[in-house]
């Protein structure tokens, strides 16, 4: 069976998330997909799937974009640049990848021309302190755990500041922020 093709327009990003959402609920134990919508609580337009806590973290499928490996939750990404999405699952996967591929592949293909950085290049970029670049990552002031996953395409980079805010966290930490989060009214 060929891979499902997701392009470039509302309803077939709707029918792709409902593709995705049938793929996940194989893959991932315990899990009642509540609500499928485009926003992200980090303000990144995308698309999500909610659910309860209880996700076995362990049974993400592998996430390629363009050239680089990252997770759904890491990348900064408008809907509006992706060409197509692709999805392998089951032996495909596992033959073309192996392990990294046993709970499936999603494929996010972007537009031609789309530029991806990655959070090493975004830090130099910015001229931040050796000493800054140590500091917790937020994204729209949402913690990022593991920052070398984080996969931001440069239209939709707004800024990078340190700063110290008590309502996160109280602590100095670096925060990216996006434009999709100033579209989102977030």
């Amino acid at each position: 069976m060929a891979p499902p093709r997701c392009r470039n327009s509302i309803p077939a990003l709707r029918q792709c998330a409902n593709i995705i959402s049938n793929f996940m609920k194989a893959f991932i134990v315990y899990i009642i997909v509540s609500t499928l919508t485009f926003t992200y609580a980090s303000g990144q337009t995308r698309i999500v799937f909610d659910g309860p806590r209880r996700i076995d973290t362990t049974m993400r499928p592998l996430v390629l974009v363009d050239t680089f490996k990252t997770e759904i939750n890491y990348l900064v990404l408008n809907p509006q640049e992706i060409e197509s999405i692709d999805i392998l699952k089951d032996s495909a996967a596992i033959t073309k990848y192996g392990d990294a591929g046993k709970f499936g592949v999603i494929f996010i293909h972007p537009k031609a021309g789309t530029r991806f950085l990655k959070i090493d290049k975004i830090l130099d970029d910015y001229q931040l302190s050796n000493e800054d670049k140590k500091l917790s990552v937020y994204v729209n002031k949402v913690l990022m755990p593991s920052p070398g996953l984080l996969l931001i395409e440069q239209s939709e980079l707004k800024d990078v500041e340190v700063i110290t805010d008590k309502t996160v966290s109280g602590d100095r930490f670096i925060n990216i922020r996006t434009r999709t989060n100033d579209k989102n009214g977030l």
